[in-house]
C-alpha cells in the first residue's frame, strides 16, 4: 500500500512539473519551455541542461517531450540520482552531512575545507538541518542532467569557485579545455551576475 501511495504523489508531482513546463498547453515540451521553464524556476544547472535533458528523454526523437518521456526520463534519473545520494551517505544514515561531502572530494582528490563544504551543503538544504535528506538531493537535481559523482563534484566545484575570492584570473580549479575555450569566464560573469541579485 505505502509503495502506490509513493507512486502516486511521485506522479502527482511530476505532473505538475510537466504542467509548469509545458507552458502552451499542447501536452509536450520543447526546448525553449524547457530552457524558459528551468530559468523560471530559478534552478542553477549544468550548462545545456535542457538540451540533455531533451535528449535523454525524447524517445520518438521529435524534438520534445510527451508526459509519457517526461516520467520515464524522470523515474531513470531519479534511480540515478538515488545511488549517487546512497554513494555520498557513507554512514547510511539517510542523510548527507559535511564531512560526507567533504569526504566525498577528496576520495576524488579534490580538497576542500569545512566551510566550502558547508556552502555546498547549504545550497541544497532546504529545512536549515544542515544535513541533506533524500528528498532535498531529488529536488535540487532532478532537472540538473549530471550523470555521476564526479560531475557532480565537478559541478559544485564549478558553482564554489564563483563564490570564491575576488581574484578574476583564471582560477586552477577550471580546466585547460575550459581555459582555451573562455567557459570560465561565462562562469566567472554567471557568478557575478547572481552574486549581485
Amino acid at each position: 500500500m505505502g509503495h502506490e501511495i509513493r507512486d502516486s504523489e511521485r506522479l502527482k508531482r511530476w505532473a505538475s512539473l510537466f504542467e509548469q513546463l509545458d507552458t502552451n498547453k499542447d501536452g509536450h515540451v520543447d526546448i525553449n519551455e524547457l530552457r524558459e521553464g528551468l530559468a523560471a524556476m530559478g534552478m542553477n544547472l549544468c550548462t545545456n541542461a535542457e538540451q540533455e535533458i531533451l535528449k535523454g528523454g525524447d524517445i520518438d526523437q521529435d524534438g520534445e517531450l510527451n508526459f509519457e518521456e517526461f516520467t520515464r526520463y524522470l523515474r531513470e534519473r531519479e534511480s540515478k540520482l538515488l545511488l549517487m545520494f546512497h554513494s555520498l551517505d557513507k554512514n547510511n544514515d539517510g542523510h548527507i552531512d559535511v564531512s560526507e561531502i567533504q569526504q566525498t572530494f577528496h576520495s576524488l582528490g579534490v580538497y576542500i575545507s569545512l566551510q566550502q563544504a558547508e556552502k555546498i551543503l547549504q545550497s541544497i538544504d532546504k529545512d536549515d538541518t544542515m544535513t541533506i535528506d533524500w528528498h532535498e538531493w531529488r529536488d535540487h537535481f532532478l532537472l540538473n542532467p549530471l550523470e555521476n559523482m564526479e560531475e557532480v563534484i565537478h559541478y559544485w566545484k564549478h558553482s564554489m569557485v564563483l563564490d570564491i575570492g575576488e581574484c578574476l584570473t583564471v582560477p586552477d580549479e577550471f580546466s585547460e579545455k575550459e581555459k582555451r575555450t573562455g567557459i570560465w569566464w561565462k562562469q566567472l560573469i554567471a557568478g557575478g551576475v547572481a552574486g549581485a541579485g
